[in-house]
């Protein structure tokens, strides 16, 4: 494996009674503040709403770097979003308070946003699933890149923020356009998904996983969401 930085996925499970909504969330880290995070459920957000959410910030709880410390999943009445950054509860905020279509939405917060503001101007990446679809979005220096996703039963497919080197694993190396791939996923319930993922991770990089599945099927969405984490330091 190679050095990914944050890895986001949308997709369906195979289940036996039927095809669940899934969305995942994957963080690894090479300096010491990056490693030093965890994945955590809050019991309600604390911005402007109640959604349920999955906020990755500092074993200490002291949440002071927005770059490393944010809500990467937000879930409520039948729509997960998904994003490697402070843009998820932009993103959700426009979903649920404007009549804005999904890949709208995610085009239009992508440019508000802009790549980070890092050195090496990392991409910001994020997720969408909602009745009208499955996308997949990110902006770099190149721009706005967004891609509508026809996930088959079984399939979760991802995005990330560096594509990686195998001569040096932990360079860093900007994708230069939207790059999907198809995550392992064999498990339909998700607290194996979230251990898979885990398992799939570079060991010496992974920090935290997440994973968030609809449970209800996915023509009559009710906010009935099932979400699990796991944590280099529990």
């Amino acid at each position: 494996m190679v050095y990914l930085g944050r890895v986001l996925g949308v997709g369906i499970t195979d289940s036996y009674d039927d095809c669940e909504p899934t969305l995942v969330y994957a963080v690894s880290g090479r300096s010491q503040p990056s490693r030093e995070r965890k994945a955590t459920v809050p019991d309600a957000h604390r911005a402007y709403k109640s959604y349920d959410t999955v906020h990755i910030g500092p074993l200490d709880g002291s949440d002071d770097d927005p770059l490393r410390h944010y809500d990467a999943i937000m879930l409520t009445d039948g729509i997960g979003v998904v994003s490697s950054g402070q843009h998820t509860n932009e993103i959700m905020r426009q979903l649920t308070d404007t009549t804005k279509k999904s890949e709208m939405v995610l085009r239009n917060v992508l440019s508000e946003f802009g790549y980070e503001p890092d050195e090496y101007h990392t991409p910001r990446i994020a997720g969408i699933v909602e009745n009208d679809g499955f996308y997949l979005g990110m902006v770099s220096e190149n721009g706005v890149d967004i891609a509508m996703i026809l996930p088959k039963p079984g399939d979760i497919f991802s995005i990330t923020t560096y594509v990686g080197s195998d001569e040096e694993n932990e360079k860093i190396i900007i994708p230069n356009a939207l790059t999907i791939m198809r995550l392992p996923s064999d498990f339909d319930y998700v607290n194996g998904i979230a251990n898979q993922l885990y398992e799939w991770m570079d060991k010496d990089f992974v920090v935290c996983v997440s994973a968030a599945t609809y449970f209800g099927g996915s023509a009559s969405f009710n906010n009935e969401w099932s979400v699990d984490v796991k944590n280099l330091h529990e």
